[in-house]
């Protein structure tokens, strides 16, 4: 690693466009990541253009503009949020030198000085007040700032500013370090552009934007005036390939630096054939059936625990996934602060199905449908589950939806079940359990689950400011999420990402994030 941040705040909570449109081998190591090779030295020649092969295209780089992976992890490389996400989930600074709670309300946050915006501005404490409101009122803040009441914050003098809550809100700060919504943004610039820098993002990263060409690559070049320290290459350029074949053949080949988010076909391949290192990234999301708790039958547990025992997990990941996705054995993924351990484990047991269903009046079993998106092996996943509920008498048709689709008829509620993922994008249990499953959010999440009990647990989650409390709170909404069963386990979800042999430094955490500038590829 280049540098090395000064403080740790030790916290374990987890379109073509171009610039001016507006005014040494390394081996996987066990965290995941690619460990240096022993042998690089300073002889060796530095690539001065880094290139990561993504799969599709962006469709904003404003952080309130979308709540994409790919525009994130794009992003991540532009903007710097106050604090920030380790490749542990630990909370570091960032914009932020330091915090402290001036009491259980109230934040104090000692700005980092003589940061400049990629423009040459110096970003002001004003500056960040703005970019905070400003995300409070997008629809892709998740809700993380809601918290905040900007009537009562203040800023207390140029480095120095005082973030007054409601109430309590544990997350806060991993609601300041989220890597989808909590980027700085300059006020003057954003508003010289009439709110909207959605194809001319501005910030204070390691890196700034060149250009932009619709459908084939985005081009940024390394930020010389980086507060942390320039990267040693000159700019990095993110080539958009579509298809997964092509993306993990091109890592291999030499055409780019870093592929991401491979097949699971490749990935195996890749391995066999030793052609590139393939890091795997436990993600904090998880892949789900959704039952319609609204909607009988599964508005009936029992019905929804015969479901689940119903699935054989194990045969899905082998088949389709190749066995590289852990099984889901909580409604949190395993990546998550507050993950338990401790919940009783569902096995495949027909019987113990058949005689859940016979308990909920429906021995003969019952018809449903399956709504998946457009996507081989979510079809393919969706068949196998067809075939192995037939086995207890719960007769399945499969509706095959474009996204979209799929998702307006989630949230209208038109569905029995329906193939879904959820995740956090700041490694907290509150953002991972509080969107689903509190009665409040009801309708807005489109599971339409609610129960008191799990209302206190979630509650507790955010007012507790220790990790004994918090820990002991979403246990308890685990175990009983684990027999309501309103999501029916399928699998954590783990991508893969390939990196060339000649690659040093590539570091992933849990979210896709990665500090480019961090990167050294020799030639």
């Amino acid at each position: 690693m280049k540098k090395r941040l000064s403080l740790l705040l030790s916290v374990a909570m987890l379109f073509a466009l171009v610039a001016g449109a507006c005014s040494a081998a390394p081996e996987a190591s066990g965290d995941g990541s690619a460990a240096t090779a022993p042998e690089a030295s300073g002889e060796k020649k530095i690539k001065q253009d880094v290139v990561v092969a993504i799969r599709q295209d962006f469709q904003s780089l404003d952080p309130c503009g979308s709540y994409s992976g790919v525009d994130m992890t794009i992003r991540y490389c532009l903007y710097d949020s106050l604090l920030k996400l380790d490749e542990n989930m630990q909370i570091v600074p960032s914009l932020a030198e330091s915090y402290e709670w001036v009491d259980d309300t109230t934040l104090r946050l000692t700005l980092r000085e003589g940061v400049k915006f990629h423009n040459g501005d110096t970003m002001t404490a004003e500056d960040v007040m703005f970019s905070l409101q400003r995300a409070q009122g997008s629809p892709f803040s998740g809700g993380n700032l809601n918290s905040v009441n900007f009537e009562k914050s203040s800023i207390v003098d140029e480095k120095t500013i005082e973030l007054v809550l409601n109430e309590v809100y544990a997350p806060l700060l991993s609601s300041l370090a989220d890597p989808y919504s909590a980027n700085i943004t300059s006020k003057k610039y954003v508003e010289e552009n009439g709110g909207d820098i959605s194809n001319c993002p501005m910030g204070t990263g390691p890196f700034k934007f060149v250009a932009h060409h619709a459908g084939d690559r985005i081009e940024l070049e390394t930020n010389a005036e980086y507060w942390d320290g320039p990267a040693q290459f000159k700019t990095l350029t993110f080539r958009i390939i579509t298809d997964n074949n092509t993306r993990a053949i091109e890592v291999e080949s030499g055409g780019v630096d870093v592929s991401r988010m491979l097949a699971a076909s490749d990935v195996l391949r890749m391995k066999d054939e030793d052609s590139a290192v393939v890091l795997p990234i436990y993600m904090t999301s998880v892949g789900f059936l959704a039952a319609n708790c609204a909607k009988a039958p599964f508005d009936n547990k029992l019905v929804r625990q015969a479901v689940m025992y119903a699935i054989d997990r194990t045969a899905i990941n082998q088949a389709v996934y190749r066995g590289i996705n852990p099984n889901m054995e909580s409604v949190m993924a395993h990546t998550v602060a507050a993950y338990c351990d401790e919940l009783p484990k569902y096995e495949r047991d027909v019987e113990k199905a058949k005689a859940l269903l016979a308990e909920a009046g429906l021995a003969n079993g019952f018809d449903c449908s399956l709504n998946v998106q457009e996507n081989n092996s979510l079809v393919t996943m969706a068949e196998m589950i067809k075939n192995q509920l037939a086995e207890v008498g719960i007769n399945v048709s499969i509706n095959v939806h474009d996204a979209a689709t799929q998702n307006s008829k989630k949230y209208a509620g038109d569905f029995d079940l329906s193939y879904d993922s959820w995740g956090t994008s700041n490694g907290d249990p509150d953002s991972s359990t509080y969107p689903c499953f509190h009665s409040s959010r009801k309708e807005s999440s489109g599971y339409f689950y609610a129960n008191p009990e799990v209302d206190k647990w979630l509650e507790a989650g955010r007012s507790s400011l220790t990790d004994e409390e918090r820990n002991a709170a979403y246990k308890e909404v685990q175990l009983i999420l684990n027999e309501d069963m309103p999501w029916i386990y399928i699998q954590d979800l783990v991508e893969h990402d390939a990196i060339s042999k000649n690659v040093e430094g590539f570091v992933s955490n849990p979210l896709m994030c990665v500090d480019y500038s961090n990167v050294v590829v020799y030639e």
